[in-house]
């Protein structure tokens, strides 16, 4: 004889059964089959659920971490990796402004070099070739005094071009003849300016007594290479 079966809180090994199994009364082996299957067939979904929950759990973080990685950018500049590294070693110093200037320095020197080695090969201006080796000779004695200097003082300076210097020096890179000789030419007066007056700051409000020295040290050799300029600009526009 068989014992009905009573669920008093219509729940069996923790699932929750429906009320056509509340109460089984002369229960055999086919009901208890039909239960097995459908206990199991609950815990598959118990277990299904389980799985998805846990699935969206990882889902939401991973989503967060690449929204939290896509605000990060991943410096590249050299120009900006400096100022970075600069930051952290003299924020609390009064040389901040100082390092600033060295950078600037730094990669206008890395340009000119460069400008004047690309002059040599894209111009056919004389006078343009000529201010180009001009360029050459002094900024690359400029930046290894600068390289030294700044090493002796553990300040970061670049020593690849910054995206802004490399994105001009693509630029004329692409231009040939008379077309590069004008450019250049018209860029280095404008440059020269702006060097003179970065340069002229440094030596007079500058903090760094060594960096305000070598500022003031090259200002008369960019004022000559503005009238260089000046001049190879007006021999180009003739």
């Amino acid at each position: 004889m068989h014992c009905g079966i009573f669920f008093s809180n219509l729940e069996f090994d923790g699932v929750n059964l429906p009320r056509s199994f509340r109460f089984l009364s002369n229960a055999n082996a086919f009901t208890e089959r039909k239960l097995l299957a459908y206990l199991l067939e609950c815990q598959a979904v118990n277990l299904n659920s389980i799985i998805m929950k846990k699935i969206n759990v990882i889902i939401f973080f991973v989503s967060i971490s690449l929204m939290l990685s896509c605000g990060k950018k991943t410096e590249t500049d050299s120009k900006e990796i400096s100022e970075d590294q600069n930051e952290e070693k003299f924020d609390s110093t009064n040389i901040e402004g100082d390092t600033d200037f060295a950078i600037k320095a730094a990669d206008g020197s890395l340009l000119e070099v460069q400008l004047g080695e690309l002059a040599q090969t894209n111009g056919t201006s004389e006078e343009v070739k000529k201010f180009g080796q001009q360029m050459i000779k002094d900024h690359t004695q400029a930046g290894t005094e600068l390289k030294g200097l700044a090493a002796s003082k553990n300040i970061s300076i670049p020593s690849t071009l910054s995206e802004e210097s490399q994105n001009k020096y693509d630029d004329f890179a692409k231009m040939r003849g008379t077309d590069f000789d004008k450019d250049y030419s018209k860029f280095m007066v404008k440059d020269h300016k702006e060097d003179i007056d970065v340069f002229e700051k440094e030596a007079s409000k500058g903090n760094d007594v060594e960096l305000k020295s070598w500022a003031a040290d090259k200002v008369p050799t960019l004022k000559h290479h503005l009238m260089m300029a000046e001049e190879a600009e007006k021999s180009v526009n003739k």
